[in-house]
Order: C-alpha cells, then structure tokens, then sequence
C-alpha cells in the first residue's frame, strides 16, 4: 500500500519513513536505509532521524547510528 501511496503522490518523506520503518521491520535495513536517508535528507525530523539511527544500527554503522542520533536532539 504504501509502495502505491509512493508512485502517486511521489517521494514525500512521510511516505518513504513509514516504507522504510516497515522493511526495517522486515529485516531489509540496506533497502529500508535509502527510503530513510531520502526521507531524513528531505524533511529531518528527531522521528525521522532516530528511525535512521535504527537502520544504520541494524547494518552495523555504528557511527552513522550515532551521527543520527545526536542529529535527532
């Protein structure tokens, strides 16, 4: 669903957090971490940034994890 919500009304960045939180959840957090980049890029929010931490945690850039996470203060 929200893959289609993406292809019409575009790459907003409340739509590729949410699609990005749900391939994290999934277990896909190199796929999840370019919908959540885009979307942090985009619009950061402390949200947006600490789901961003969370995938850059689940693909062991402990540094990125950190970066995100001070971003998200």
């Amino acid at each position: 669903i929200v893959t289609k919500a993406i292809a019409s009304a575009g790459r907003r960045p409340e739509l590729l957090d949410t699609r990005g939180t749900i391939l994290l959840g999934l277990g896909l957090a190199e796929e999840a971490l370019v919908d959540l980049k885009e979307a942090a890029a985009d619009s950061p929010n402390a949200t947006r940034l600490f789901h961003l931490a969370r995938a850059h945690h689940a693909v062991k850039d402990r540094d990125a994890a950190a970066r995100a996470l001070r971003k998200a203060k």
